[in-house]
């Protein structure tokens, strides 16, 4: 979690790192001041993938396999950046 913390800071993400009842995790959002655009990204087996580690979203939807960091980068820059920054950015 942490490593995948710091991918997402150098993507200007806001992440804390939490530990939960649910698990260990990254509260991440995009800047400071947007609350609303945010999720909680925890870390676990996935039965369904022979018990490899994976990233998941607040909903328990799978993200990406723990080992790839960059694909996770991508779901959550696809996720929490505002339409409107997209738009300007393309």
């Amino acid at each position: 979690m942490a490593a995948l913390a710091a991918h997402l800071d150098a993507h200007r993400f806001a992440v804390k790192l939490t530990n939960e009842d649910c698990g260990c995790g990254t509260r991440t959002r995009r800047g400071a001041d947007n609350p609303v655009l945010s999720d909680m990204i925890r870390c676990r087996r996935r039965s369904e993938d022979g018990g490899r580690l994976w990233l998941f979203d607040s909903a328990w939807g799978p993200i990406a396999e723990a080992d790839r960091l960059e694909d996770a980068v991508v779901w959550v820059k696809g996720r929490l950046t505002p339409r409107d920054v997209a738009e300007r950015q393309s």
